[in-house]
């Protein structure tokens, strides 16, 4: 985190179950409230657990456990955005520029431009190279869309269609080697 922004977390998930609740409580540590959510067969993630005005800090420790009438909770995304400070090039900020303008910072993955209409690319610069998959899933789990590639060099740069996706909010799973990212794409 950079500690002159001001961050907001959410931490949401959806698992299509039978069952009722599962409830996952959250809260940064040293907090005395927990914020909940109940993952189960949520399909909004404006029901989410918020966490905001974190500030000052490079990074945050977050507790967790279950909630009350559950066995387990479920977290499919953890979201952290930036309310407040200086503009940045890094992260998944939508800036009005080219798509070969946003070259993410060493280590990290961008989509671009999210939210999208028709097409959209995942830009990815990191020192991995080797067979990848990159998956496109609903939020009920179900995979769209699957693809594996060769990654070569450091940086990618690979375009995908969302042209005939009903609008909503998707998963991106990438899978490099053993590492997995699940970064929320947004069609609109």
């Amino acid at each position: 985190l950079d500690s002159t922004k001001t961050y907001q977390v959410k931490f949401w998930g959806s698992r299509m179950t039978p069952d009722l609740y599962r409830i996952l409580e959250v809260r940064k540590a040293g907090d005395t409230a927990w914020q909940q959510y109940n993952g189960a067969n949520n399909t909004d993630p404006s029901q989410a657990a918020v966490i905001g005005g974190i500030h000052g800090v490079s990074s945050v420790v977050f507790q967790m456990q279950v909630g009350a009438r559950s066995t387990f909770g479920h977290i499919s995304v953890v979201d952290i955005l930036a309310v407040s400070g200086p503009a940045s090039l890094s992260g998944s900020a939508n800036l009005p520029v080219a798509v070969s303008e946003q070259v993410p910072e060493t280590g990290r993955i961008l989509i671009a431009p999210n939210p999208t209409r028709n097409s959209f690319h995942i830009l990815m610069n990191d020192p991995y190279r080797g067979r990848m998959a990159v998956q496109l899933v609903s939020l009920t789990g179900q995979v769209i869309r699957s693809q594996q590639l060769d990654k070569e060099a450091g940086f990618l740069d690979l375009p995908l269609q969302s042209s005939g996706l009903p609008n909503g909010m998707y998963l991106i799973q990438i899978l490099e080697g053993k590492v997995s990212v699940i970064l929320k794409l947004i069609k609109q």
